[in-house]
């Protein structure tokens, strides 16, 4: 007879309810600077891109460019992002952060510092490397 497995066992549940909680603390932390986590690793792959389209930065951050153009069109209504048609094809939204969007992640920036410091308290000295290793490979089930 197999065992009889719970939502306990689960790794969906557990890994879901994590990311549920941790984007709980860290939106609490990030509170004071006016964008939640997700507007924050948004900022922070368009900062590190320079300026991008919808598909790279959709992929890299693993949501549908329909959310993802959601998500763009209130930060561009906030004034942290700036979008155009691209040069080339111009079908294609053009993102970059804008000089407000800018001033706002660095306000950012030593808030998400300290909610990252005070999350990584709870793995062992190390972890950190190997759960990121683990967790894209998670990614890549489908």
């Amino acid at each position: 007879m197999s065992k009889k497995l719970s939502v306990v066992d689960c790794l969906c549940h557990n890994t879901r309810r994590a990311s549920r909680l941790l984007t709980q603390y860290y939106d609490e932390v990030l509170r004071p600077s006016g964008v939640g986590i997700s507007q924050f690793t948004t900022m922070v792959t368009i900062s590190e891109m320079g300026q991008t389209t919808y598909a790279p930065l959709a992929d890299f951050l693993g949501v549908d460019r329909t959310t993802l153009s959601r998500n763009l069109e209130l930060m561009a209504r906030d004034g942290l992002v700036w979008m155009e048609a691209g040069l080339i094809d111009r079908r294609q939204q053009v993102v970059r952060l804008t000089e407000k969007g800018v001033e706002r992640l660095a306000a950012a920036m030593p808030l998400w510092e300290k909610a990252q410091r005070e999350a990584l308290k709870r793995l062992k000295k190390g972890e950190l490397p190997g759960l990121l290793k683990q967790l894209s490979e998670l990614s890549k089930v489908n």
